[in-house]
């Protein structure tokens, strides 16, 4: 469908799974830092050299900058956006906003909210709310079309995220659901997908 998908990863992904990171890598996904393991924020010691770490890896084996986090977990603390942008990181995820970026001042200067939404995220539909493969691509459509309809009236430009993972909505048993969704989406002239 032309659609370029953002990865969210743990920095030691690249090294533990190399065929997965490559081909996503070569797919032209953009990698999104992740931490380097899959623990909260708030736990880890030294968050400068985690996020340094993580974000160094990835420009090393992609060749490109990583501009965006997403804490594991959505996870934080006071310090994390400074740490950031120290590290060159201008987007976050983890302040759930809406439908449109918000700017945040650092000491390093300002980042921004890219809007995520915890209410299109497979883990929370499936796996703790126990709906069906069609819950997630119903919640999209009906998102989507009301983004569209406050776009058109305001002339503007809406944005719409949506989280999943390849061990839920991956499975043969939901990915037809979702395949459905996005061909949907892409067919839609209103609708533009990030690159």
């Amino acid at each position: 469908l032309g659609i370029r998908p953002t990865l969210s990863v743990n920095g030691s992904v690249i090294g533990a799974y190399p065929r997965v990171a490559a081909a996503a890598r070569d797919a032209g996904w953009e990698f999104m830092g992740h931490g380097w393991f899959q623990v909260p924020t708030h736990r880890i010691e030294n968050q400068r050299e985690m996020i340094a770490r993580t974000a160094g890896e990835i420009a090393a084996f992609t060749g490109r900058p990583c501009t965006g986090w997403l804490g594991p977990g959505l996870t934080e603390t006071p310090e994390t956006p400074d740490l950031l942008a120290e590290a060159g990181i201008r987007w976050t995820g983890d302040f759930v906003v809406d439908d449109l970026p918000a700017r945040i001042a650092t000491t390093h200067g300002e980042m921004l909210a890219l809007p995520y939404s915890v209410e299109l995220n497979d883990i929370p539909v499936v796996m703790i709310q126990h709906h069906d493969e069609q819950e997630l691509p119903r919640r999209a459509r009906l998102h989507a079309a009301r983004l569209l309809r406050e776009a058109e009236a305001a002339s503007g430009v809406k944005i719409m995220c949506v989280a999943i993972h390849p061990y839920i909505t991956g499975v043969p048993h939901r990915i037809g659901a979702l395949e459905a969704l996005f061909a949907d989406l892409a067919a839609d002239p209103r609708i533009a997908f990030l690159q």
